[in-house]
């Protein structure tokens, strides 16, 4: 693949999981430099290395990848927390951008969990997914229905529970209706691309999908239909950890683009184009709305851009339902990954730089997205209005 930029130089921070990029960055026809060279256009950072560096970004107004102080982003707890708090300080419910959720490491929440379950406000066949708050790839989750995970007569010793008092879980109970693949639950991944913090513009791609090969459906006793077995974690979880031990596990059949999503949208279902379309604009407005909430303001500053991956279920009637963020996409890249998947992101990670470092040179943001896969969500040197309004039904909004 060319590169979009004219013989660009890079700097990686050697720490975290990023050892296979520079390899790719060369081979693409890059340079690696020194991070204090003035031609670098792109400085890759994961950990707070000495703050020289950090000095030297923010007084030259050189390239950063990401902006300060959002740690909070990856961590499920504190996503939810600020969801919340943001719609009921809109008289909202939060559950128009998440899934019912508690924080069980907060006791006063915890305790308001148990007693929904005891008093049957979540029914007890209700399934529910039991997260790390700060795991990666599904890892550490536990998918059980309510009566499982609090069993009767025991809703108050759940929270004092070493199990709970002790780690930091967060707990969600599973979307339903879903609107499905082939039968199977899938999960799609947006890309929020900050250009720009003051004056704020915020740019949206379509990123993938991810599919789960085991049907939708809860695994049953033949002799005793009404009594749930189990609940495996291939059937809930869509990461590619979790169904690539599947035996019929393709990656190309797991991993699928936006294009071949819509086909599927338009041939395989009775949805059609217009059903993805809207989709799409649901998913564009849930991702600016997510960016508001999360991105603190007082970081909106010049010379800072960022890029973050969101990633979400589609609900029956095509809402997006946020699962879960991340502030470093696309920088986790291995080298046995699938080739297709590497392209891909190489492809993204070049329009990313092309498209800021042309900003920063002086180019109009229009003009830099004409030849790319990025669609305007806000300009704020054009209006003070979203482009894509946060969908914030019959609430009140500021």
């Amino acid at each position: 693949m060319p590169c979009l930029l004219d013989g660009p130089k890079f700097w990686v921070d050697p720490g975290y999981s990023w050892t296979a990029w520079p390899g790719i960055f060369i081979a693409n026809g890059w340079q690696w430099a020194n991070y204090k060279d003035p031609e670098v256009v792109f400085k890759l950072l994961w950990r707070k290395v000495p703050s020289d560096f950090w000095q030297h970004f923010d007084s030259e107004k050189n390239l950063v990848n990401r902006l300060p102080d959002v740690a909070h982003i990856a961590e499920k707890s504190a996503n939810y927390r600020l969801v919340r708090n943001y719609f009921e300080a809109r008289g909202c419910p939060y559950t128009a951008l998440m899934a019912t959720t508690y924080d069980l490491r907060n006791s006063s929440e915890c305790q308001e969990f148990t007693s929904a379950i005891s008093q049957g406000i979540h029914e007890p066949e209700s399934i529910w997914f039991m997260k790390p708050s700060n795991g990666k790839g599904g890892a550490g989750i536990r998918v059980l229905p309510a009566s499982r995970i609090v069993p009767k007569n025991q809703e108050h010793s759940f929270c004092s529970s070493k199990a709970i008092s002790k780690n930091k879980f967060v707990i969600q109970e599973s979307i339903s209706p879903l609107t499905l693949v082939h039968g199977s639950r899938f999960h799609v991944r947006g890309y929020l691309l900050i250009v720009s913090t003051s004056p704020y513009i915020a740019l949206f791609r379509n990123g993938f999908a991810l599919r789960a090969f085991h049907p939708a459906h809860p695994f049953v006793n033949s002799e005793h239909p009404d009594v749930l077995l189990s609940l495996p974690l291939e059937q809930y979880i869509t990461h590619t950890s979790f169904q690539e031990s599947h035996p019929e596990f393709s990656y190309g059949e797991h991993w699928w683009t936006f294009s071949k999503l819509r086909q599927y949208f338009v041939h395989d279902t009775k949805l059609g184009e217009s059903a993805f379309e809207e989709m799409l604009d649901s998913l564009k407005k849930q991702v600016l709305l997510t960016s508001d909430i999360l991105l603190p303001h007082n970081a909106k500053r010049a010379g800072i851009y960022s890029f973050l991956s969101l990633d979400f279920m589609i609900k029956e009637d095509l809402t997006p339902i946020l699962l879960e963020t991340n502030h470093v996409p696309l920088l986790a890249v291995q080298e046995n990954m699938w080739p297709e998947r590497v392209v891909e992101d190489f492809k993204v990670m070049n329009e990313i730089l092309q498209i800021v470092h042309g900003y920063k040179s002086g180019k109009p943001i229009d003009e830099l997205l004409v030849s790319s896969d990025w669609t305007l969500l806000h300009d704020q040197s054009k209006s003070p209005e979203y482009r894509y309004a946060p969908p914030m039904g019959s609430c009140n909004s500021d």
